[in-house]
């Protein structure tokens, strides 16, 4: 690209004004990862006079856009009327912004090589899929930072989740009403097409989904070995019962009130609700868990636990669901 040096103490300046932070104070950058490739800008230590005296001394014509003279854009206000003011009174201020810019953009790398070190002591791999697939955040590890690491640590987790980078206000919220809510509490944030949760201790990313109700629904189990459910997950069956054909997959709010089941391998019988605690289901996820009955008997909550003795030769089938 021909991004030159005047550019480049343009875009310092523009971004100044604006209110940039650091990453944006560090301009253009030279190389940049662009698809499969990398985007170089190799003209950036020349300046726009070097560029067109090299042009006219070996008869190179240019293409000039007639917007670039409109002082209504802030950008050609810089260009045209601040920035050649300034360099009559302080002569080679373009190199040296650009040389700024580059200490900078320096600067920035080191940050982000200490930031990058203080997220892989805070992050952690996803305990299983109800908790969705990105890496989640322990609290307790981010409360050992100063104020500033930890909101560079969750910018840096939300930047690896391709979010648009939220403003100071924003982040203020989410350590505010999240991060600092009091440890019963439920608390959300919505950014985007994802929200932000805290669920024992940890920050979770999940997709922002809006709930409706799930109905009741009959599944032939011995001519589907897979079916979709209204949310989009899947649920799936593998093994072999010969005297089971059709089951029914409910949903919480379906489910009888303060309904009791034994769980194989755990004693006694507890509530829905209480085992759906014991097995650290998040909250998000309690709603969409498909439960499995046979013969108005619950025989799983796929994925998560079965019940026992509820199905004939138990043992030969499972059930499991895919939430994402």
């Amino acid at each position: 690209m021909g991004h030159h040096r005047d550019d480049q103490a343009e875009t310092l300046l523009f971004r100044l004004f604006r209110g940039s932070g650091l990453d944006g104070l560090a301009g253009i950058p030279f190389s940049r990862p662009l698809s499969k490739g990398r985007l170089l800008r190799p003209l950036l230590n020349i300046s726009r006079e070097q560029i067109e005296v090299y042009a006219q001394e070996h008869s190179l014509a240019n293409i000039e856009d007639e917007s670039n003279n409109d002082q209504r854009f802030a950008r050609n206000y810089l260009r045209n009327t601040l920035i050649p003011e300034v360099e009559r009174q302080w002569p080679g201020i373009s190199g040296r912004l650009g040389a700024l810019a580059d200490e900078i953009a320096e600067a920035n790398r080191v940050l982000s090589q200490i930031v990058e070190e203080n997220y892989q002591k805070v992050a952690e791999p996803s305990p299983n899929a109800l908790w969705g697939h990105r890496a989640i955040l322990s609290l307790r590890a981010l409360r050992t930072l100063s104020d500033s690491a930890a909101f560079k640590v969750v910018r840096l987790w939300l930047a690896k989740a391709g979010l648009l980078m939220p403003d100071r206000n924003q982040l203020d919220t989410v350590f505010r009403d999240v991060v600092l809510a009091r440890e019963d509490a439920e608390p959300v944030f919505v950014l985007g097409n994802l929200e932000i949760r805290r669920y024992l201790s940890r920050l979770v990313l999940i997709e922002s989904r809006s709930f409706s109700e799930l109905p009741v629904i009959e599944w032939d189990i011995a001519r589907s070995s897979r079916i979709i459910l209204p949310d989009g997950s899947k649920l799936l069956v593998t093994g072999e019962c010969a005297d089971v054909s059709i089951v029914t997959v409910r949903f919480r709010s379906s489910l009888p009130d303060g309904l009791k089941v034994r769980v194989s391998g755990r004693s006694g019988s507890k509530t829905v609700k209480r085992w759906l605690q014991e097995y650290k289901v998040p909250p998000w996820q309690r709603h969409k868990i498909p439960f499995v009955f046979f013969e108005d008997e619950m025989v799983a909550a796929a994925g998560v636990w079965v019940c026992d003795g509820n199905l004939p030769d138990q043992q030969m089938i499972r059930f499991d669901w895919e939430p994402f």
